[in-house]
């Protein structure tokens, strides 16, 4: 039994110092790959650092930043812009800005629900309180803004005419160099005109004109009529057509089918006389 005990110590030694060998190149092992382990891991931060960052436009390089870019001016300041501006388009559309804001900023006037117009129906009504609260709210700038009435005078880019025949000359220059657009600021000297020269005694010869044909002409070629726009606004306030664009507020207006048939008529015939650079059917350009 000594014999048997004896022959086997030796196995046993070497076979424990084989397994602490082993251990110990594999620890030594790991502990070589354990900074590349933290360099792989690393390396996509590093990476990201030095990932080359998309390009924003310096304040100075002439390009303003998208939320400046993004404001609109207050009525205020286009009111103050078109007074030290010499275009006419500039000066018609604050003109006109400050007629529409009439609507809700003039003296006395006072939100539809609280005073209804008796001739209003209550759908109307409603639609029109909304139109009022829209319409105040991009006119507020302008309620202490000192004698509107005054200011819109002076916006008015129509000279005054001491003759038909100037008012005539004006109006057939100014169309044939601007076209249908610019009804927006000579449309109602249009109308004027036209209502006087077929009131002469040969002018049984001449189209006539309604303002809303005029009106439906400057929203083809000029002025801003969608649903939302200050015009449509105004008309749901004033007029008590809240529905559709510009237009067909105007058209809804009307008490006949056949007066809806003429306006229309007459915008048309506006329309393709403009194209046509040709007035002469309103007594202009001859």
């Amino acid at each position: 039994m000594r014999t048997f005990h004896s022959s086997r110590r030796p196995r046993v030694a070497i076979a424990a110092g084989i397994v602490a060998i082993l251990a110990l190149l594999a620890l030594r092992a790991a502990w070589r790959e354990a900074p590349r382990e933290q360099a792989s891991l690393a390396a996509p931060a590093s990476a990201a650092i030095t990932r080359p960052l998309p390009l924003v436009p310096s304040p100075r390089s002439g390009s303003a930043p998208a939320t400046a870019a993004a404001v609109a001016p207050t009525a205020r300041e286009r009111v103050e812009t078109a007074l030290q501006s010499q275009d006419p388009e500039v000066r018609t559309e604050a003109y006109r800005l400050l007629r529409h804001c009439a609507s809700v900023l003039a003296p006395g006037r006072l939100p539809p629900a609280v005073a209804p117009p008796p001739w209003m129906e209550w759908k109307s009504v409603r639609l029109a309180e909304q139109a009022w609260q829209s319409l105040a709210g991009r006119c507020a700038s302008l309620r202490d803004l000192p004698d509107r009435d005054a200011l819109q005078r002076q916006l008015d880019p129509v000279p005054a005419f001491a003759s038909m025949q100037a008012q005539a000359r004006w109006l057939a220059g100014t169309l044939g160099q601007h076209g249908g657009a610019a009804l927006l600021w000579a449309g109602n000297a249009l109308g004027a005109y036209v209502e006087e020269r077929t009131d002469q005694p040969d002018g049984d010869v001449f189209e006539t004109l309604d303002p809303e044909a005029i009106q439906i002409v400057r929203c083809r070629f000029a002025e801003e009529c969608s649903a939302g726009s200050d015009a449509a606004h105004a008309a749901c306030i004033t007029l008590g057509a809240c529905e559709g664009d510009v237009p067909q507020r105007l058209l809804a207006t009307l008490g006949s089918r056949a007066a809806r048939e003429r306006v229309l008529r007459q915008a048309d015939a506006l329309e393709r006389a403009l194209a046509r650079d040709d007035l002469s059917v309103y007594g202009l350009g001859r």
